[in-house]
């Protein structure tokens, strides 16, 4: 019987409300589920990365869902031993810095690197930084990333590895009745972290298609909830005066984690009409507590075709430069003009008519389904066993070029990150 992998998950886990944060937990969470399921497979450990070093500071429990407040305290790889592998998963404009920090504390052994971004390819200079990072290779979300990655002209392997969903919403009553609720006034909610994003996620696309899916102000009749952290005044201001039909609710709060559930469980329909989506938080989140998703077909989630609780809205591929306005428009790590970058540009009547046919639809047939091969595609065990046949895959492949001793990342160098995370965790 083979060894079991030993791999160290190295993210933002200090942030978990982030998309990124969400997403590392989603992972680390998912290799951890399948450790305890299937002993023998992994070994595996979460390490918070820091702005500071490594390693970062532990999120406090008030901040995590009982999930991951049981993958916090639950580190069964011991950290004397160097890992077979250490994933880093981060922004591709951080990853470089991430990676020369661990080699600095003395890790020779093979990086992986996890990532999203929201257009066709990277920037050159960030792509150029990445490959001379030499990781072993990259794990992405979606399709389009792993093709963008090679347009970008890196070299090692890119790989596809489907995001987990929350496993708690597997106890989510029938969709039937979940829906039930929303017969008389469906509620269409849309959701953006800084309100600089706005425009990267398509809000002035869907105010329009709004106005002309629902011309009246029907009271009992479809509401559109917007969440939107308020961010610059003077943007917040500006977007204001567009805001002010009495169908149009907007909150502006930060959510906690339970909180962030909830809202999306009070409404049921989910709609991004984003330009560029290099993750997709929110629509993992609407489609775990049995949602309805509306978002345009250039996405960081790959949707199978025959899930009907998806809804795709076509669009054609433009180039960065012609829309952005300024620099809060341009896509992440955009930083410059001359990129000749392509994102979507969502369709407003293909948009409209979305809204229409799904606003008063039923549930989705696949959520009653308990053998749902899109729901159990998510399971978070079966994306673990999907993560980590993608590990080994790139360890297999990998040319042995190791020089010097290994166990330099060893027990001096890593004995302190073992103590924080004793005394965190118990």
């Amino acid at each position: 019987m083979s060894q079991p992998l030993r791999v160290a998950y190295a993210g933002p886990l200090a942030d978990p409300a982030s998309g990124y944060g969400v997403a590392a937990w989603g992972n680390l969470g998912a290799l951890w589920e399948l450790q305890a399921t299937e002993p023998g497979l992994v070994q595996v450990c979460g390490l918070p990365l820091g702005a500071g070093g490594w390693p970062g500071p532990w999120p406090a429990d008030l901040l995590l869902t009982p999930r991951q407040r049981t993958v916090k305290r639950a580190p069964n790889l011991d950290l004397e031993v160097p890992p077979d592998v250490v994933v880093i998963h981060h922004r591709p404009d951080a990853l470089p810095a991430a990676a020369a920090a661990l080699r600095a504390e003395g890790y020779t052994g093979p990086l992986v690197f996890y990532t999203v971004f929201e257009t066709n390819r990277l920037p050159g200079q960030v792509a150029q930084t990445l490959g001379a990072a030499n990781p072993l290779g990259f794990l992405v979300p979606a399709t389009f990333q792993a093709d963008g990655l090679r347009a970008s002209g890196l070299t090692q392997p890119a790989l596809v590895v489907p995001h987990p969903l929350e496993p708690a919403t597997w106890t989510t009553p029938p969709a039937q009745q979940v829906w039930a609720k929303h017969r008389t006034a469906p509620t269409i909610f849309y959701w953006v972290g800084a309100l600089q994003s706005a425009y990267r996620k398509g809000l002035p696309e869907l105010l329009k298609a709004w106005q002309v899916a629902f011309p009246n102000e029907k009271a009992g009749s479809a509401e559109l909830h917007l969440k939107i952290n308020e961010g610059d005044q003077t943007l917040w201001t500006r977007m204001s005066r567009q805001l002010t039909r009495s169908d149009i609710k907007v909150t502006s709060s930060r959510l906690s984690a339970q909180d962030m559930w909830q809202y999306h469980m009070d409404r049921h329909v989910y709609v991004s009409p984003h330009r560029g989506e290099g993750f997709g938080l929110g629509m993992f989140q609407a489609l775990a507590v049995r949602n309805r998703v509306i978002r345009t077909c250039w996405s960081g989630f790959d949707a199978p075709a025959e899930c009907d609780a998806i809804m795709s809205v076509p669009c054609s591929a433009v180039e960065v430069n012609a829309q952005a306005a300024s620099l809060d428009h341009l896509p992440y790590f955009v930083t410059k003009p001359g990129e000749r970058l392509h994102w979507a540009a969502p369709d407003v009547t293909e948009l409209t008519a979305a809204l229409h046919a799904t606003t008063w639809a039923g549930p989705p047939a696949q959520y009653d389904a308990p053998d749902s091969t899109f729901i159990q595609a998510h399971y978070p065990v079966n994306v673990g066993r999907i993560l980590l046949q993608q590990l080994r895959y790139l360890l297999q492949i990998q040319l042995v070029t190791t020089s010097g001793d290994p166990r330099l990342f060893g027990q001096q160098r890593w004995e302190p990150w073992r103590s924080s995370w004793d005394e965190q965790g118990s």
